[in-house]
Formats: C-alpha cells, sequence, structure tokens
C-alpha cells in the first residue's frame, strides 16, 4: 500500500488524493476494529488499496496502468458491498481529476456541497514566488533595534 503511494508521487507529484504519510497516520490511529482495507495485487505489486471508513466512506488509490479499467471497477464494487446498506456512499477525489469523477459519476455518485475545510494547494517553486498582498491592512516590518 505504501509502496504504491510513493509510486504514485514519483510519477504524478501532489496530484495523488493520498500521501504516503496519511498511510501510516491512519494506520497508528488505532480503532483497528472498525478497519476494513482491501488490496489488489499484481503479483508481489500492489497496484490498488481501498479503505474503508465506517459507515460508508471510502479513500482509495489505483496505479494509472489499472485506472478506469477492471480493478477500479472491482475496488468500487468492494466498497459498495461492504458498504451495506445505507443511503449515502462517500469517496473523495481532487477537483482537477476529471477521469475519477466521471467513472464515480458513471457509477453513479454526485458531487456533494464542497467542503470549505479541505482546501488542498499546490504552488510550484520553480519560478518567482509572487509578492503577497494584505488589502487594507498596513504591512509591519521587523527592526533591528529593540526599544530600552
Amino acid at each position: 500500500m505504501q509502496a504504491l503511494q510513493q509510486e504514485l508521487w514519483a510519477l504524478e507529484g501532489p496530484w495523488v488524493l493520498t500521501h504516503v504519510g496519511d498511510l501510516a497516520w491512519w494506520l497508528h490511529r488505532g480503532a483497528e476494529e472498525d478497519w476494513n482495507r482491501r488490496l489488489w495485487l499484481d503479483g508481489d505489486r500492489c497496484v490498488a488499496w481501498a479503505w474503508l471508513w465506517p459507515p460508508a466512506a471510502l479513500d482509495y488509490d489505483v496505479h494509472p496502468e489499472h485506472r478506469g479499467g477492471p480493478v477500479e471497477q472491482e475496488v468500487l464494487e468492494w466498497f459498495e458491498s461492504e458498504a451495506g446498506r445505507t443511503d449515502v456512499l462517500t469517496t473523495f477525489v481532487l477537483e482537477g481529476d476529471a477521469d475519477r469523477l466521471a467513472i464515480l459519476t458513471e457509477r453513479g455518485y454526485g458531487a456533494s456541497e464542497p467542503l470549505s475545510w479541505y482546501a488542498y494547494h499546490v504552488q510550484e517553486l520553480d519560478g518567482e514566488l509572487p509578492v503577497p498582498t494584505l488589502p487594507g491592512i498596513p504591512l509591519i516590518q521587523a527592526s533591528a533595534r529593540c526599544p530600552a
């Protein structure tokens, strides 16, 4: 699972929904009795994983070679089956991930109200950074001298 996330970050950078650190954090939070996880393997290699959070929320990732195909469909089928009878199934997607949005829409998933508390920011660092502006707020500058 972690090896797949490391590979995804090497291939896609910050456009991967789950960080390898997220997996480590989840694994050490306790509540093992609530965990329901599954791996999809191609030989020894993990090509997809899914983590079902009770009652019916899914975090998952699929290697690009298997996205949109039978493996990703099987991940979602597993989730829908394991979640049982519930009115709402929840999973997550970055708004720029048109492929995953299309797959989920095909299966009948729809967007919920935007989650204002979950903001995903990316800033390229290979050029000049813009100077921040604070509208209507005077800028305070540090001084080398301190009053005695």
